[in-house]
């Protein structure tokens, strides 16, 4: 991967590389050291967090837990001043309204080059959707992208998509065949 980022460095593509992590401090860890090992300034960042009330019983964690661990992580990159953060909040569709709460206002005092919302298990209804969005979207910045990543479980990824898309969503993510996880995004 270091060689990997230091070719990029040198081919002056202007790509933007991006590593995928967990909220963890040692993935943190470990993409900060790739970063100065690289001396490649423009890479991002994409952590994925688990938000899905559901999740947290199964895995035995509390939002606090999580929450404590998102504002850990949230310092620990704008100290180390990474321009390309993604964060990409998994199963939002099954989020409680507190918790969702709760994630604006420790987002608040922060920016992301985009803040994923995942459909995680394609549950979302198109006016849950729209609600989501806007909770989202009324709390962020302008500059900031607003991705909609939704699944076909039961068959709304299409309708869902366009219903992220109409109320302001600056990207939709997803496939052209439908071929991902389970039955698609």
């Amino acid at each position: 991967t270091r060689d990997l980022l230091k070719k990029m460095t040198k081919s002056k593509l202007g790509v933007v590389p991006w590593v995928l992590a967990r909220l963890r401090e040692e993935d943190t860890d470990q993409f900060l050291d790739l970063k100065e090992a690289t001396g490649h300034e423009n890479v991002g960042i994409s952590f994925f967090i688990s938000v899905d009330s559901e999740r947290l019983k199964l895995e035995r964690w509390s939002f606090d837990d999580i929450n404590n661990r998102l504002s850990q992580f949230l310092k620990k990159t704008a100290s180390s001043q990474i321009k390309h953060v993604s964060l990409n909040l998994e199963g939002v569709s099954r989020t409680k309204p507190e918790h969702i709460q709760r994630i604006l206002d420790l987002l608040s005092d922060f920016e992301f080059y985009s803040l994923v919302l995942c459909d995680s298990l394609g549950i979302c209804l198109p006016g849950d959707v729209r609600q989501l969005v806007s909770a989202f979207k009324s709390h962020r910045p302008v500059n900031e992208r607003l991705v909609w990543h939704g699944h076909n479980d039961f068959g709304l990824a299409t309708a869902n998509s366009l219903v992220a898309w109409q109320s302001g969503v600056d990207v939709v993510s997803g496939t052209f065949t439908g071929i991902g996880e389970r039955a698609g995004n």
